[in-house]
């Protein structure tokens, strides 16, 4: 099972993490603080891929 969270370096979006890497989710966490996403990797038990982006930028949603 996978989980892609967007604002996941705090708020709801933390705990999601959290919750969901408890429940044995892989995540992909999102965010544009690559710092505090990091943090976040930390606190969850499974793989966490940390991508570093703006979402509010349309160039940054078309790939």
């Amino acid at each position: 099972m996978k989980a892609l969270i967007t604002g996941a370096s705090s708020g709801i979006g933390r705990d999601f993490a959290v919750k969901l890497s408890s429940m044995g989710y892989d995540l992909v966490l999102v965010s544009r603080n690559e710092k505090d996403l990091k943090k976040v990797a930390k606190l969850c038990d499974t793989i966490s891929y940390v991508e570093t982006i703006d979402l509010s930028s349309v160039e940054n949603c078309i790939k």
